[in-house]
């Protein structure tokens, strides 16, 4: 779990302690919150994303029993799963249009028109976010393979040397994958 994650959950349980009137230090009812989540016991520090979502929905319940919201996000369990790849759309199709341009940031329309336009070559419609997961998910892959050519561009000396420094702390060393970790500030494969 990443560092918002962890903070996230402590907040979130000590709400749902609050709420439920349960110590915040009875770890054997944090196991069994963990437990009606996600049917088996996990560590906190070992949840994975989507286990982490499916406990994170059921401490806001906890928390806040009559927010509808709340309730409403625990039915969709790929809710916080479309942000995430949503986000890492975004924020490497913006990675690529930098090293394009060589500038230091685009607007967010630029960004939106590239992706309705690769989107509409894909699909019937340039409505990306309205794709299903599993549509989203190859748009990510196409976008982060789009942004590896560029990178490469940049390495081959197709594109102008300078513009690699639009990826922090990278040169045209830096092996590519290395890069796109960077980008997305993700560690898992994009």
């Amino acid at each position: 779990m990443t560092k918002r994650q962890i903070w996230l959950y402590w907040s979130l349980w000590s709400a749902a302690c609050a709420t439920q009137g349960w110590r915040r230090y009875d770890d054997a009812q944090r196991h069994q919150v963990t437990i009606d989540a996600l049917g088996y016991d996990r560590s906190s520090r070992a949840l994975s994303n989507q286990e982490f979502d499916r406990v994170k929905r059921r401490l806001q319940v906890l928390a806040t029993p009559d927010n509808f919201d709340a309730l409403m996000d625990e039915e969709d369990p790929v809710a916080e799963e479309r942000k995430r790849v949503t986000w890492s759309i975004t924020t490497l199709a913006r990675a690529n249009l930098c090293a394009r341009r060589g500038v230091p940031g685009v607007a967010d329309h630029q960004v939106d028109s590239l992706l309705a336009a690769i989107c509409a070559d894909l699909h019937d419609s340039c409505r990306w976010r309205d794709l299903p997961l599993h549509e989203l998910c190859r748009l990510r892959d196409l976008v982060a393979n789009r942004l590896a050519g560029t990178i490469g561009a940049i390495k081959a000396g197709r594109l102008p040397a300078d513009r690699i420094r639009v990826f922090r702390d990278s040169t045209v060393h830096t092996p590519t994958d290395e890069i796109i970790r960077r980008v997305t500030g993700r560690h898992e494969h994009v």
